[in-house]
């Protein structure tokens, strides 16, 4: 085999993630003082969601205080091989598989013992010591369904050779079927979807504060007084004229200072309506990438998205301006101050962006310019009510000037002055009484709203958002596909190949998230596979797209064993692990697994444990030990690999 010309192809490359969502859940959560039950319940998720060196620890852990059974040490056992070959096991791990082999007996006889038995016999033959290799393979399609999956999907990276070719056809037809299982393709992107924060409400609720209504009562006060001292000696004459002109002065009065306010709210809610349906643009734009621009693209984006169909996007975004920059204002003021991710709020915002629509639709957008509207009857019974008084008051004025002009004199000036504070006071108090009464229920109205829609939106997510075995599983399916069409790619059987293994880093651009422990996931992958054979490393780059099950292949590369000249391995505690792989004609490829930020963590995690094990669930730990071994040794390294040893190679 010759050695390909190979570019500086992963020069970005990495695996893992610098930050991303955390669903905040507790199917990891485990104590010190945790029980064994506890540990090895914690342990088989880990084992199940694809973290297999949490699994060991924890079902170690759960075996040493005594929690040990045949199926504990099934699990055990796959835990040790889970996404390893047998070249990686260290000294004291193939001294407990022996231990473990040799301790069988002790077992009692059910389907976990057979199902170790069938495990030591695969083993026995990718060693090339066990007799015949149609024993195990029988034995392991007898067993039960359970155990025969997780055989086969824990010891892919174990089984090679003829073993492994005996059993490909079904393992693949097996994935084919499990790849698109449970709905997958519907289902996916919800496992992604930032976990939405409850709805916020602004407070709409004004109090009038207790020095207005101390100053409206004094004004008020003095203007009683200045009143009673002007006009009641008028009242205790005998002319009827100045008592009939005080009872008009009351009556009218009273009907103008009630069809006034009437007439100055709703002028005054209109406006403030209109105000919010005509918000002026902004004279600075938020900084780049920041939390309020973000809310800015958001609004813009889902409006757009949800405008009604007769309507075109531009004309839409024009005349709902007004009243998306109010909403996006009272979003950013609610939900800016607690670090809030934007996408967790996205459930609002469409919302929001709904809410408009369906009120335009049903023209009830602009409602409230019918709801504050003032007839003209009011207004011309508040002009008329007003000229009555006024002529009411005049009469009565102009007669106690006849009667007491100086008496007259002071008091009216007086009484002017205090209806000139006391009116505007005693009008802001009851509208602020009014507004209050219209708020609150305003107020419930968009909380029961907002809540319902909150709800309904948690609850689909919950109801269809997978759980972490059903994406491992998929994932372990797809890479079953993936490894199959390379093979054919290169029309290579599993008797040609000694020893294979994946690296998994995310696809640019992808969402991320992982559960709160657990490794990271992605909604698009780059998978590299490699294929060691007798003469050198077959290298494909294979793009998945994992929301959609597709995947097509990118790049191939081939190269030599004596034509890689050295892999360069850096490992620093701050920025993670940095992989460069150098061939002779001076090229090379970096890859790189960085470290996440502090701030990415819950408080509860464990930095150290979170990075081993997503660089364990990737695939980095396996491939940095295969590649260091092959830039070492060539050749002679890969010969002493247990599937180098297969008799069907040697044979052909």
């Amino acid at each position: 085999m010759t050695a390909s010309h190979t570019a500086n192809t992963a020069t970005d490359s990495f695996v893992g993630v610098q930050a991303g969502q955390i669903h905040d859940s507790t199917i990891y959560q485990v104590f010190p003082n945790s029980p064994p039950q506890r540990k090895y319940e914690v342990g088989l998720r880990y084992l199940d969601n694809g973290v297999p060196s949490q699994a060991r620890a924890l079902i170690g852990e759960a075996v040493a205080e005594g929690h040990d059974s045949a199926e504990v040490r099934f699990h055990w056992v796959l835990a040790l091989l889970s996404k390893r070959s047998l070249h990686a096991l260290t000294t004291e791990e193939r001294e407990s598989l022996r231990r473990t082999s040799a301790e069988l007996g002790r077992h009692p006889d059910d389907e976990w013992k057979r199902a170790l038995e069938v495990v030591f016999g695969l083993l026995r033959c990718v060693e090339g010591t066990a007799d015949n290799a149609d024993t195990a393979i029988k034995g392991l399609r007898t067993l039960p369904r359970q155990q025969h999956d997780q055989i086969l999907r824990h010891l892919d990276m174990v089984l090679s050779g003829g073993v492994k070719e005996s059993l490909w056809a079904e393992t693949c037809r097996a994935a084919e079927k499990a790849r698109t299982s449970e709905d997958r393709t519907e289902r996916v992107w919800a496992y992604f979807e930032p976990d939405p924060i409850p709805p916020r409400v602004r407070d709409l609720y004004r109090s009038v504060p207790p020095s207005d209504y101390a100053q409206a009562g004094a004004w008020s006060a003095l203007f009683l007084t200045a009143v009673c001292f002007n006009w009641f000696p008028l009242l205790a004459t005998a002319d009827p004229r100045p008592v009939l002109s005080f009872l008009l002065a009351l009556a009218s009065g009273y009907s103008a200072a009630r069809s006034g306010f009437f007439w100055y709210y709703n002028q005054k809610r209109l406006w403030e309506k209109e105000r919010d349906h005509a918000a002026p643009p902004r004279s600075t734009s938020p900084p780049e990438h920041g939390f309020a621009n973000q809310i800015d693209h958001l609004f813009e984006h889902y409006f757009a998205k949800y405008r009604p169909v007769s309507i075109g996007r531009d004309a839409w975004l024009t005349r709902t301006a007004g009243i998306r920059r109010t909403l996006r204002n009272e979003t950013v003021e609610l939900y800016r101050e607690s670090r809030v991710k934007a996408e967790r709020i996205e459930w609002l915002i469409r919302y929001l962006a709904r809410d408009v629509r369906r009120r335009w639709q049903s023209g009830t957008l602009l409602e409230h310019r019918e709801r504050y509207k003032v007839a003209t009857a009011s207004k011309t019974w508040c002009v008329l009510s007003s000229a009555v008084a006024a002529a009411a008051v005049i009469t009565l004025t102009v007669t106690a000037f006849q009667t007491h002009p100086f008496t007259a004199a002071l008091t009216t000036l007086l009484a002017s002055v205090s209806a000139w504070f006391a009116v505007p006071l005693w009008t802001g108090v009851a509208s602020t009484l009014r507004r209050r009464i219209e708020d609150k229920k305003e107020t419930e109205r968009i909380r029961e709203e907002r809540s319902a829609e909150y709800h309904r939106w948690k609850k689909k997510l919950d109801d269809i958002r997978p759980t972490e075995k059903e994406m491992e599983l998929w994932l372990n399916s797809d890479r079953t596909v993936i490894l199959d069409q390379v093979l054919r790619h290169h029309r290579l059987k599993w008797h040609d190949i000694i020893s294979h293994f994946f690296l998994l880093s995310p696809g640019r651009p992808c969402k991320q998230k992982r559960e709160k422990k657990g490794q990271w996931r992605y909604s698009r992958y780059e998978i590299r596979v490699f294929l060691i054979t007798e003469e050198g490393v077959r290298e494909v780059v294979v793009d998945l797209d994992y929301q959609q099950a597709r995947s097509s292949i990118r790049e191939r590369y081939n190269f030599r064993f004596d034509a890689i000249s050295s892999v360069f391995v850096e490992e620093d505690e701050k920025s993670g692990i940095a992989l460069t792989l150098t061939l002779m004609d001076g090229t090379s490829k970096e890859i790189t697994s960085p470290r996440e930020e502090p701030f990415s963590y819950l408080p509860e995690e464990d930095p150290e444990d979170l990075f081993r094990g997503n660089l364990d669930a990737s695939g980095f730990s396996h491939s940095m030990r295969l590649l260091e071994g092959i830039a070492a040794e060539g050749k002679g390294w890969v010969e002493r690999l247990p599937g180098a040893r297969d008799p069907a190679r040697s044979s052909r």
